[in-house]
């Protein structure tokens, strides 16, 4: 059993007591890193004011934004498992997903899933899981402030990834099929629809984008785990 733990976001494997690696942070180690100084000081020459106000700015920015899509999470968790939810975030959050999903079934879902792969020692959390007799469908639930398809730098993955770009929906859709090969492995069935649903801030409604399966990039991703081949850069040294 992998018990995980949410204030350090780590998974753990209760029997052997051994550390599993997240499924965010493994796709994480065939993305190129932000370049926080060169933009920062790009930034700061365009605004006339310091690199380390920049820096403290996006700092600020991106707790805000953790904290606004923990909440949005929490909230739509909530519904899914029929607790209480406050009128005002049922009213911003959960109606309009109502009307954008009108045959979303909550009777074979379950929130906030973790999934695991022992041989490969890697571990995640998906929002939501539906359960069918035959197969099973992934989605995840997303609050950016935008949404990419493609990367503002042209900038691409790393190494055998360099294919992808470097952007959102490329990342999540790895996320959800590391998720979906996981669930297909421990249940034996086969995978059904993946699929994010984005929340767009401005015009407080939902909006869902559809995912492929990519298998052959998931297993490929396992085997440079397990070889020792991931990508070298500043963040994985």
């Amino acid at each position: 059993m992998i018990k995980f733990n949410e204030k350090y976001h780590t998974y753990t494997n209760t029997f052997t007591s051994e550390k599993y690696i997240s499924a965010t942070t493994l796709i994480h180690k065939f993305t190129k890193p932000f370049d926080t100084e060169k933009h920062a000081k790009r930034v700061a020459e365009r605004e006339g004011v310091t690199s380390k106000e920049i820096k403290d700015q996006w700092k600020q920015e991106n707790k805000i934004a953790c904290d606004y899509g923990t909440m949005v999470h929490q909230v739509m968790e909530d519904w899914l498992n029929n607790k209480a939810i406050d009128s005002e975030d049922e009213e911003k959050f959960v109606t309009p997903f109502i009307q954008l999903v009108t045959d979303f079934d909550k009777s074979n879902i379950t929130a906030e899933k973790v999934l695991w792969n022992h041989e490969h020692r890697v571990a995640g959390t998906t929002d939501v899981l539906q359960d069918f007799k035959r197969y099973f469908n992934v989605y995840d639930f997303k609050t950016n402030k935008k949404f990419n398809f493609n990367n503002v730098y042209g900038d691409y993955m790393l190494n055998e990834f360099s294919h992808l770009s470097n952007c959102q929906y490329n990342t999540y859709s790895l996320q959800l099929s590391m998720y979906a090969y996981m669930e297909q492995i421990l249940s034996g069935k086969h995978v059904g629809q993946l699929g994010l649903y984005y929340y767009d801030r401005q015009n407080r409604s939902w909006q869902f984008f559809p995912v492929s399966y990519m298998k052959k990039e998931i297993e490929l991703m396992f085997c440079l785990l397990k070889t020792g081949n991931l990508p070298v850069n500043k963040e994985n040294e």
